[in-house]
């Protein structure tokens, strides 16, 4: 028969190896955010895709998005130099359209992870709505507005952006 203070013993035991199982099982899943010392300056390739509307789906390449400081203020340039990077599906037509842009980011807002940018275009703002996902990532939900042969139409999508 097992004495009192051996059986405390061994109960104190697996409920340490229980707690150090458990613990081992919820580890570190990988990064889920940049590092302490990020900074987003820098040129980041940027891209939409499958952006979709009732009649449409649209992807979007060939932007390079350059983020800077400028006496502690961040500032945003986009450039696309354009070459058929815009291709779309509407109403069951595939169609290539080219985006040239060589132009600020307007309403850039970086909050911790958070970012929000947006681009002026002649059918209307493209907005961006995002998360900084790692060091050299970010990804969000972008709204864009392209003009097509039956008017504008308001696609929304996944954008992901990649530090080059």
């Amino acid at each position: 028969m097992t004495s009192t203070p051996n059986r405390w013993r061994s109960m104190t035991w697996t409920a340490l190896t229980l707690i150090a199982v458990t613990m081992a099982a919820c580890g570190d899943d990988g990064p889920t955010g940049p590092s302490a010392n990020f900074d987003i300056v820098g040129q980041w390739s940027w891209q939409v895709t499958n952006a979709t509307a009732s009649n449409a789906t649209c992807t979007i390449t060939g932007v390079t998005i350059t983020f800077a400081r400028n006496n502690g203020t961040l500032t945003g340039h986009r450039m696309a130099t354009g070459g058929g990077n815009i291709n779309c599906t509407v109403n069951g037509s595939p169609s290539t359209a080219s985006y040239t842009t060589d132009d600020d980011l307007d309403n850039l807002v970086l909050s911790g992870e958070a970012i929000e940018f947006s681009f002026a275009t002649t059918t209307g703002a493209w907005n961006m709505s995002g998360t900084i996902t790692g060091d050299n990532t970010m990804a969000g939900t972008a709204t864009i507005r392209l003009g097509t042969s039956g008017g504008t139409v308001v696609l929304t999508g996944p954008w992901t952006a990649t530090r080059i």
